[in-house]
């Protein structure tokens, strides 16, 4: 399960309007996104620590996974969680062409439609890795691309080594 946070800064960052990588907004808000998933029993520990202290986050799920987990995906959306598609596979979307990008969504969009009655309405592209073609590619189908400004993945740096670190610097 990958964090990803983004950040509600005074300065927010939303390029054309569509690719969200910062919140703007004045308040201190931290927007929690979990990707890679569902896993068990990570998944579970996830929303068992949500749900404990009523924190709401984004989970953006793989579409193979779902289908190895779909009480996963229901416990998900019956919380109140939003959910966002991460793919159905997981491949790196800019080695692929358009028709292979939307080959693999529509793979996971069916799986959102059949699990949970409807589409998810934002995206987040494996590994982050956008450029102009696959944004143009994304875009009629989404009504956002969600990336993030903080990856938990960064932990090694001397600035991340604790999650107090982390929280301190993105709240305080």
């Amino acid at each position: 399960l990958v964090l990803g946070i983004m950040l509600g800064r005074v300065h927010g960052i939303v390029e054309a309007p569509f690719k969200v990588f910062h919140l703007n907004t004045q308040e201190k808000v931290v927007a929690l996104t979990f990707d890679d998933g569902p896993h068990e029993p990570f998944t579970g520990q996830v929303l068992d620590i949500l749900h404990r202290y009523q924190i709401k986050a984004t989970f953006f799920l793989i579409g193979q996974k779902m289908l190895a987990h779909p009480g996963l995906v229901h416990r998900i959306h019956k919380a109140g969680h939003v959910v966002g598609n991460h793919s159905y596979s997981h491949k790196h979307y800019r080695g692929l062409t358009n028709k292979e990008i939307l080959l693999d969504l529509a793979q996971s969009q069916k799986i959102f439609k059949h699990l949970l009655g409807r589409y998810p309405e934002y995206c987040r592209p494996p590994y982050g890795q956008i450029n102009d073609r696959v944004l143009n590619t994304l875009k009629p189908y989404f009504k956002n691309i969600v990336l993030w400004d903080v990856d938990r993945s960064e932990e090694h740096t001397s600035e991340l080594q604790s999650p107090c670190n982390l929280v301190c610097r993105l709240l305080l």
